[in-house]
C-alpha cells in the first residue's frame, strides 16, 4: 500500500471538502446565489455625480451575463472599426501585446485593463468608435446566457435597480448595460489631447 504523505492528506482532505460542499444542500456562498440576489440590501455608492445612487443588484458581465473576456469586447470592437488600415495596426497590436497583457492581469488586472484600453481606443476616431461599438453591444446581446438576463429583468420588475460591475472598459459596454436597462460600473478611460 502507497505511503500517505502530509501533502497527499492534505489534498485528499480537501478534495474531500470539496466533493461535501458540491452534495450539500447548503452550498458554501460561493457556489450559491449572491445575497444581493437573495435579499435586496441596497449599497449606495457615489458615482459620476455628486448625487448618491443607491442599487440593490449586481451582475458580473465577463463570464457571468455573456461567455466571454474583456478581450473578446477589445477584439470585436478591434475588428469592426470602418478604416480597414486602423483595423489592421490595430488587431497587429492586439496579438502583439495581448501575451504581456495576460501575464500583466495576473498581477494587476486594473493595469492590464489600461493597456487593453489604450491597445483598442488609442487614436481611434469618436464615429469610428461609435460604429464599433454597437457592434460590440451586438456581440454581448448576442453571446449573453437568457437566464441571466431574465434574472436581471425580473429583478428590475420587482423595483430593484440593477447595475453591471466589470473590470471592462466603460466605452465598450455601457451601450450593452443601457440596453438592458442596468447602471454600467466599469473601468473608464480618459481622452488625451482633447
Amino acid at each position: 500500500m502507497p505511503r500517505m504523505t502530509s501533502r497527499t492528506a492534505s489534498l485528499a482532505i480537501l478534495l474531500l471538502l470539496v466533493v461535501d460542499s458540491y452534495a450539500s444542500p447548503h452550498a458554501p456562498a460561493a457556489l450559491a446565489a449572491p445575497r444581493a440576489l437573495q435579499r435586496p440590501n441596497p449599497v449606495a455608492m457615489r458615482g459620476g455625480g455628486s448625487s448618491v445612487k443607491t442599487l440593490d443588484a449586481f451582475y458580473d458581465l465577463d463570464g457571468t451575463i455573456y461567455d466571454g473576456t474583456m478581450a473578446h469586447c477589445v477584439w470585436n470592437f478591434i475588428r469592426t472599426l470602418p478604416n480597414p488600415f486602423q483595423r489592421a495596426s490595430k488587431a497587429l497590436q492586439f496579438l502583439i501585446t495581448i501575451p504581456f497583457i495576460a501575464i500583466t492581469a495576473g498581477i494587476h488586472e486594473a493595469t492590464a485593463c489600461a493597456l487593453l484600453g489604450k491597445v483598442a481606443l488609442r487614436g481611434v476616431k469618436v464615429e469610428d468608435a461609435e460604429t464599433a461599438n454597437l457592434a460590440v453591444s451586438q456581440y454581448l446581446a448576442k453571446h449573453a446566457y437568457p437566464e441571466v438576463i431574465d434574472h436581471l429583468k425580473l429583478q428590475q420588475i420587482k423595483g430593484r435597480k440593477v447595475a453591471v460591475l466589470s473590470g471592462n472598459l466603460a466605452p465598450l459596454i455601457s451601450r450593452f448595460c443601457k440596453s438592458i436597462g442596468c447602471e454600467t460600473i466599469a473601468t473608464d478611460m480618459e481622452q488625451e489631447g482633447g
